[in-house]
């Protein structure tokens, strides 16, 4: 009975065989869920924007509507007509209350603008005043039960024009003190601007229209809190003022855009952006872009760029951070040029004349509306229109973004609101925003920036993964720079010529590094190495420096000596021959590093390399990360070529011995090559653990993501941007998904990289006949 129960040999293959398959199997499904995840949470990034259409009634109004607004809900709306604000249900028409205009007289509004970034509503009338309020939609709960409540809030009127004309554009906006700024064109085509002090009276007043000169003006337009003023002509011109004292306009700067009639401007959020659109339709976007102007003081020729610069020589150029690149060089000077506007980006041609522009309250989005009813939700920095709509084949007007952006709103010429749900959640993320040079606002030109955050809400995100990507290969780089020689020497000496006490006692010690926590490694690197280094860094240079004087020296003492002691030394003399050599070395380059560097550096190597070239010497820099991460790494390097040198057959070996070959050309010549397939593992390892790494990098580099290759300088890897980033990401917002595909990045570098190991390593093997 007893052995009936017994199982066989072969079931215990079996069991186990299938044990062993169900566990690979699991791992393999395991590892593809992850990365299946990984890519669901990224991919979204690239997904088209869309719109829903909304049944949408307007209310029982006989009289034309000027404006009109929605709530984030889309929900309730308003509708600006000339004797009253009406709001009332998007859904039935139903309405909920009327608000008649601050004119009073029976004077009705001829014209009216509503911006939903600050619910600004601004109103022009028949007689020539104009009036600012505030459109809101309050939310207010009973019980458990949300309520939105609308408010007209009306802030302050003037009189724009004191001959009564009527206006037929006006527009407005309130200052952070209170002081009110107005301004509109009239029915004779002048235009007017007002300004008003918190009490609402009049403070300032201008009639533009000389500045402006005989050609008519055909667009207005005034930024948030008032602080700028810009007007399009009939000739393809805007006038620009800066309104720092609201009191006194300054014509700052007149753009020539295009040779047809602007039809519609608008200023984006942040103030940076103006978007202008013309009567072909044309669509075209200008930043403030900084210029300085260069001047050779010297008295020989000095190149800038690609422009070379005689004695004397002065010119104005875009400002590529010359004060920082270039501020070392004698003679040169750099001086403010301004910040003129500067066109960037043409999108494309809308079939009709642009008759809107709106701004979106959140980001660099815009929507256009042109004559034939087409309306465009666009996006400023990527230049990429991201959904279209027709309304009726009309002519839609005054269109309006839900406060939140999450909705928009028009008027046809049918008198009735066009309601859309507006989905576009990544619209600032492409493959080219990604991964080529964009051009952000604030900057001379396209670049790779990655800037997550920023100190207000107009802060543009930017979210490039070069820098991060080029800091990852600079760390990596730098590291097994470091790593690479020390390990697989080091590994070569212990398997071939230590002897068995040595290799016994040694080994464990360089695998017990691998059990230092990195934030033990990455703690001592920023706060003792890479002050260390800094204060005595031409010591520093000069050690390094020192160490292969060192190590030639060594081997030419060794050669020196007679060949008898040389053959009769036993095993692993050679270390306690070098060592000494090397010690001597560093020690010599180090104290000689100071005297050196007084005499060629003038005293202070960082302030020499900053004035002969331009280098910005920074504490925590790839020098650092190189040690603290290659110290790392070097277990790992070790461990895995000792034992592909010590698999090397012994045959091999005595052979190479007994052919006259020395230990160390046998090691070199035979040891080395067979063992190949295993060190190049190991370095490839080692490479995916570098890349990998987070602590060493986060705590040893500073964490600056800029894109530069100098060693001097900090950077910041994708690992250690996922880690700083993340807790700051919102879900499912567009940082975290970007954050998720620089994960995914990592993944599959990572998979690339062992991939190609296992290829090189397999003809390696068969090259080497190790099967």
């Amino acid at each position: 009975m007893r052995r009936r129960l017994e199982a066989s040999p072969q079931t215990w293959n079996r069991l186990a065989r299938w044990v062993i398959t169900s566990g690979g199997v699991l791992l393999i499904l395991a590892v593809l869920a992850i990365v299946a995840f990984i890519a669901r949470e990224a991919f979204p990034l690239f997904g088209k924007s869309h719109v829903t259409a909304e049944d949408s009634r307007s209310p029982a109004v006989r009289s034309s509507a000027l404006a009109a607004g929605i709530d984030d809900d889309r929900d309730l709306a308003f509708e600006v007509h000339p004797h009253a604000t009406v709001f009332f249900r998007i859904a039935d028409g139903e309405t909920i209350t009327t608000r008649p205009h601050p004119f009073g007289n029976g004077v009705a509004a001829t014209c009216a603008r509503f911006d939903a970034r600050r619910g600004a509503l601004v109103l022009g009338s028949a007689d020539g005043r104009v009036a600012y309020g505030n459109a809101e939609f309050d939310v207010r709960w009973d019980g458990e039960k949300r309520v939105v409540v609308p408010a007209l809030r009306w802030r302050g009127t003037a009189v724009l024009d004191s001959t009564g004309a009527g206006l037929e554009d006006a527009t407005g906006d309130r200052d952070e003190d209170g002081r009110l700024a107005f301004v509109g064109r009239t029915t004779p085509g002048h235009v007017r601007y007002v300004a008003t002090d918190e009490s609402g009276t009049p403070t300032g007043r201008l009639d533009l229209t000389p500045q402006v000169g005989s050609v008519p003006a055909t667009s207005l337009l005034l930024s948030l809190h008032a602080a700028l003023l810009a007007v399009g002509s009939a000739d393809g011109t805007v006038y620009v003022w800066q309104l720092g004292d609201p009191a006194a306009p300054h014509l700052e700067d007149h753009i020539r855009v295009t040779p047809d009639t602007i039809t519609a401007l608008g200023l984006l959020l942040g103030d940076q952006t103006l978007v202008a659109g013309t009567s072909r339709g044309d669509i075209s976007s200008w930043l403030r872009v900084r210029y300085v102007i260069a001047k050779n003081e010297s008295e020989v020729p000095v190149r800038v760029d690609q422009q070379m610069l005689a004695p004397g020589q002065e010119a104005t150029m875009l400002d590529r951070d010359y004060g920082r690149r270039l501020g070392h060089i004698p003679g040169l000077r750099f001086r403010t040029a301004g910040q003129p506007w500067t066109h960037v980006h043409d999108f494309g041609r809308h079939p009709g004349p642009i008759v809107a522009i709106a701004a979106g309250p959140r980001g660099r989005t815009f929507v256009t509306a042109d004559a034939l009813g087409h309306l465009r939700l666009q996006h400023a920095t990527t230049c990429r229109t991201l959904v279209e709509v027709v309304v009726d084949g009309t002519e839609p007007r005054a269109p309006a973004f839900a406060p939140k952006g999450n909705g928009l709103a028009a008027l046809s010429d049918g008198q009735r609101l066009h309601v859309w749900g507006v989905e576009n959640p990544h619209p600032e993320t492409t493959v080219a925003s990604l991964f080529r040079p964009t051009w952000y606002e604030g900057y001379a030109e396209p670049k790779h920036v990655w800037q997550s955050t920023g100190g207000s809400d107009e802060f543009e995100p930017k979210l490039g993964l070069v820098p991060l990507l080029v800091g990852t290969l600079k760390g990596t780089f730098y590291a097994l720079l470091f790593s690479v020689p020390i390990a697989v020497f080091a590994a070569l000496y212990l398997s071939q010529l230590a002897s068995p006490g040595l290799r016994t006692a040694v080994k464990p010690i360089i695998e017990l590094m691998a059990a230092m926590p990195s934030v033990v490694v990455g703690f001592l690197a920023a706060l003792w190495l890479a002050p260390l280094i800094e204060s005595h860094l031409g010591a520093t240079a000069g050690a390094l420096g020192g160490l292969p004087l060192g190590l030639v020296l060594a081997v030419a003492a060794w050669y020196a000596l007679p060949r008898r002691m040389r053959l009769a030394a036993r095993p692993g003399v050679e270390l306690a021959f070098l060592v000494p050599f090397l010690l001597g070395a560093v020690w010599a380059g180090a104290s000689a590093g100071g005297p050196l560097e007084a005499a060629w550096f003038g005293g202070d190597l960082k302030q020499w390399l900053f004035d002969r070239h331009g280098i910005t010497y920074d504490q925590r820099n790839c020098i650092v990360v190189g040690i603290a991460l290659g110290f790392a790494i070097i277990p790992i390097i070790f461990t895995i070529s000792e034992d592909a040198m010590a698999a090397v057959p012994p045959s091999l070996r005595t052979a190479a011995l007994a052919l006259g070959a020395s230990r160390w050309q046998s090691a070199l010549h035979i040891v080395l090559p067979a063992a190949s397939p295993g060190i190049f593992a190991a370095v490839m390892l080692g490479l995916g653990r570098a890349i990998g790494e987070t602590m060493i990098v986060l705590m040893a580099t500073g964490n600056t993501p800029i894109l530069d290759f100098s060693p001097f300088n900090g950077m910041r890897t994708m690992s250690a941007g996922i880690a700083v980033e993340i807790p700051e990401a919102p879900h499912g917002g567009t940082l975290y998904r970007v954050l998720f595909l620089t994960g995914f990045l990592l993944f599959t570098f990572t998979f690339l990289l062992n991939t190609v190991a296992d290829v090189v390593s397999r003809r390696l093997r068969k090259r080497y006949g190790q099967f």
